[in-house]
């Protein structure tokens, strides 16, 4: 599912970021970022929505078996690899010889001598056990998973969802963000971009209404919350990476929208489905208030409208009782409320007018934004200057504008 794709992503990304002597975190990233890429991406940059669990086992059979394109027996991976990589593979994976799903599991016989795949314990523990060097371990399983997938092309694929969502492409869009941030790879930041291009040329109506779905062209569905409210997050991160003034006037743009077509004015918050929608009997609220909360906080911080502070504390008054009761099923909720209270840092870059449409394009303004980091309670903002230099300010606090790494590193420090 591409949405748990999206979030997995983003999730290993700061995993990474927190870690960054931990190969397997980026590991992570890079496998599921290979496998959207290779398997969900439509041509012109959208991301469809889903492989089916089940396929044909082989080409021939009439039944189509439940994670079919996934296990293997014991067999398979011993005549695809060599005797050495197979067994420090399948102590790795827990492969064993007459298939490792307990017969418990597996209800309708469809998994019986198989094995699934899963890391039994990390790449550094597989290595000490089997007396390699972390770099000699990584590189055999690396290359195994790579023989493996050439095995496994072979096979019947499971059949495509190739749906085009919205909300789901939007997640995607923050996770493959979130990857950039750590990796640095241009490559991930071009995915992410040609995503949002995708939505902004086949799933905006006239009006700046958003369609919910697209699937050999556009569909007729209005967008919900959701889509307007993940979409938002993923153009404040393309903005948070690049800079680029466009990606900041559409969240701008989106969030309006959202404002206009699901904004609650008499009990605040955002419904789940618009005013006009005429086949919803009862309109309901649900958990992308969490998210909707920290996009106005953002939005707050770099466009320096009050509305969205006004909406803010409109929007956690109404989902206060609920946070009181069982705040782990807000957790993207106390996030917003934890960056708001940690009084987040704003670093304006102050540029010259003819590099405001690309800043990065500018390698003093590259550098600085480098040196910034990528920590969690930030956000960026672009002002017209005669030079290059950035402020970083900090609630009502204001240091002096720098113009070097080193002096904007010193004053990160506090």
């Amino acid at each position: 599912m591409l949405y748990d794709q999206g979030q997995l992503l983003a999730a290993f990304a700061e995993a990474a970021r927190l870690n960054p002597g931990n190969r397997e975190y980026l590991d992570a990233v890079e496998d599921i970022i290979t496998y959207i890429r290779t398997n969900l991406r439509h041509p012109e940059g959208g991301f469809y929505c889903a492989e089916d669990a089940d396929s044909l086992p082989v080409e021939e059979a009439k039944l189509k078996l439940e994670g079919a394109f996934a296990v293997w027996t014991f067999q398979e991976i011993q005549d695809s690899l060599p005797d050495d990589v197979a067994k420090v593979f399948n102590s790795h994976y827990g492969v064993e010889e007459k298939g490792n799903v307990p017969t418990g599991l597996d209800h309708h016989g469809e998994l019986r001598n198989q094995n699934v795949l899963i890391e039994q314990r990390s790449v550094k523990e597989t290595a000490e056990l089997f007396r390699l060097s972390f770099q000699e371990c990584h590189r055999m399983l690396a290359q195994a998973k790579e023989t493996l997938a050439a095995v496994r092309a072979l096979r019947p694929r499971p059949h495509l969802d190739d749906k085009i969502l919205v909300a789901w492409n939007a997640l995607a869009i923050s996770g493959l963000c979130s990857a950039y941030s750590v990796t640095a790879n241009p490559s991930t930041l071009l995915l992410a971009e040609q995503a949002a291009n995708f939505i902004k040329a086949n799933m905006v109506a006239e009006d700046n209404c958003l369609v919910r779905s697209y699937r050999n062209g556009p569909s007729t569905i209005s967008g919900f919350a959701a889509d307007y409210v993940f979409l938002t997050s993923a153009l404040l991160d393309l903005w948070n990476c690049t800079l680029k003034p466009q990606y900041l006037e559409w969240a701008v743009q989106v969030q309006a929208k959202c404002d206009t077509l699901f904004w609650d004015d008499e009990n605040y918050g955002y419904f789940s489905s618009p005013k006009n929608a005429q086949d919803i009997q009862l309109r309901l609220k649900d958990s992308v208030n969490s998210v909707a909360a920290m996009n106005l906080l953002r939005l707050d911080l770099i466009v320096e409208d009050k509305g969205y502070r006004s909406k803010f504390a409109q929007l956690l008054s109404s989902l206060s009782n609920e946070m009181k009761d069982a705040p782990d099923a807000r957790p993207s909720l106390l996030a917003a409320l934890i960056f708001d209270m940690a009084l987040p840092r704003k670093l304006t870059f102050l540029i010259p007018a003819q590099f405001t449409n690309d800043p990065l394009s500018n390698e003093n303004i590259m550098s600085l934004k480098k040196a910034c980091g990528q920590g969690p309670f930030q956000v960026f903002a672009v002002q017209e200057s005669g030079k290059t230099e950035v402020q970083v300010c900090r609630g009502t606090t204001c240091q002096k504008p720098v113009g070097t790494c080193e002096e904007l590193k010193e004053i990160l420090k506090n």
